[in-house]
């Protein structure tokens, strides 16, 4: 029996060498469980003349073994790859594991579960046909284990997928972005920023005058276009600044220098930039306003926060063009978030499941739609697990995807202008349409404010500046050229 287990270890090791090998031109994960088949096969056949009745026995006992194992594993941990019950998967079931593990490490988890039963049972089967053992009540213990540990696990796994979504990942802005904003970066010369048809008013020429920027991913292009028309020569300072105008690598360098925080004009996202804030990183914050938590934050810090709206902006509902559904209330809203909506049906539409897509916590969004919430409860939301580099498996809150039954919410100017998606289409909201009109005259419910915040003190006198000339003519001019309505 040792000899099978040395074998099955040896079969991972080999097809693990194969797939680093091999992986970069055409093979997939999937390919892994198809070559621990192609050795188990070999492997019964060249231990053919060896393989006794006994054998065969304690070969079953193994897969059994293996089975409770794994439900045992499903059952505590409730089908997250990201559960620390996988460990002992991983010492119990030893001899598979090295190709266990890059199935892992590419997050193939069916083939990361299956692996060992694939070796094992193709192992069986040869044995059985080598031995000629067809009496089926010799095999009945293995068959009812087989089906009861594999029933189990696939409940768990439907339930699980109820709330859990595939991967569906991006790697923009070092992963604090979900669309690319490079065309929004004032270092890049070919971008689509709002601009004046005059020179501005106000200008800084000195780079350490200027007031360092961060901020929500909506907000981007917005204070991106007032640094643009405001901060002299803001290309090239970034530019310098980045190491881009030196013969490196630009990504590299630039990656490295976000991360020092070198940039004037910077991008961290809702959560990370108002922490930016609020610890003197940045000087002025772009976005909604602020959640419970980060409120809580500047209040531990003991920093005092002053709130100057800058322009309006809408809080919208979406969802698939060819959903059927084109309005709903308030309130059919919060019923749908709290959970007591499952079905489109109940709502007058098509009989198929909501997929009530949620933003992660302390995104300008989230705290929008806790806001709007009030007491209602936000129901779990959707997840996903995804591959955090060598660390394993993690989860994080599922992004919007366009499947049937689905319904999401951001704010307008990102749907419409920075991630333009012509299969989607915005709810009307208590009857009114989300448009400039109604965002300017108040009548859509959810108007909101885009703020600019900064901490009250600041000993850089050219913040105080800047927000006067957000409330200009010419920085109105901006804020409404950039996609927002201006105040």
């Amino acid at each position: 029996m040792f000899s099978w287990l040395l074998y099955e270890f040896l079969s991972s090791l080999i097809i693990m060498g194969l797939f680093i090998g091999l992986f970069s031109r055409f093979t997939t994960t999937w390919i892994m469980a198809l070559g621990m088949i192609f050795f188990a096969v070999f492997f019964v056949w060249f231990k053919r003349k060896k393989i006794e009745p006994k054998i065969q026995k304690y070969f079953s006992y193994y897969i059994m073994y293996t089975i409770v194992v794994l439900m045992l594993c499903f059952l505590i941990s409730k089908g997250a790859n990201s559960h620390q019950i996988w460990g002992l998967y991983n010492y119990a079931l030893l001899p598979s594991f090295p190709v266990r593990l890059f199935a892992a490490l590419y997050n193939e988890s069916m083939v990361y579960y299956l692996v060992p039963l694939i070796w094992q049972i193709t192992v069986y089967m040869g044995m059985v046909i080598l031995n000629r053992d067809y009496q089926w009540k010799h095999h009945i213990k293995l068959i009812v284990s087989l089906v009861i540990g594999l029933s189990v696990s696939s409940v768990i796994l439907y339930q699980r997928q109820q709330v859990v979504l595939p991967g569906h990942g991006f790697d923009y802005s070092g992963g604090y972005s979900s669309v690319n904003l490079e065309e929004y970066d004032v270092t890049n010369k070919d971008n689509k920023l709002a601009k004046l048809d005059e020179p501005a008013d106000f200008t800084i020429t000195d780079p350490d005058k200027m007031p360092i920027l961060d901020g929500a991913e909506a907000a981007y292009p917005v204070y991106s276009a007032l640094a643009n028309a405001v901060y002299v020569n803001i290309d090239e300072i970034e530019r310098d600044r980045l190491g881009m105008n030196q013969e490196t690598d630009e990504e590299d360098t630039k990656s490295e220098a976000e991360k020092n925080d070198q940039r004037i004009v910077s991008f961290y996202n809702t959560a990370v930039g108002f922490e930016r804030l609020v610890n003197g990183k940045a000087d002025m914050f772009f976005g909604a306003y602020p959640s419970a938590s980060q409120l809580q934050l500047a209040k531990d810090l003991g920093v005092e926060l002053e709130y100057t709206p800058i322009g309006k902006e809408a809080f919208v509902f979406f969802v698939p063009e060819n959903q059927s559904i084109k309005e709903l209330s308030s309130e059919q809203i919060r019923k749908i978030y709290s959970g007591e909506y499952t079905n489109w049906k109940q709502l007058g539409g098509e009989n198929q499941r909501i997929m009530a897509f949620q933003r992660p916590e302390r995104s300008g969004s989230q705290s929008m739609m806790v806001k709007f919430m009030g007491d209602t409860p936000l129901k779990t939301p959707l997840k996903e697990e995804y591959q955090a580099a060598m660390a394993g498996v993690a989860e994080k809150v599922a992004d919007y995807r366009n499947l049937s039954g689905a319904i999401g919410y951001s704010f307008r100017f990102f749907l419409t202008g920075m991630s333009e998606n012509p299969e989607v289409e915005m709810l009307s909201i208590d009857g009114i349409v989300p448009n400039k009109e109604t965002i300017r005259d108040g009548s859509y419910p959810l108007t909101v404010n885009l703020y600019c915040i900064t901490v009250k003190g600041n000993k850089n006198e050219n913040v105080n500046k800047m927000l006067e000339f957000m409330l200009s003519k010419q920085g109105q001019t901006l804020i409404e050229e950039s996609g927002y309505v201006a105040l």
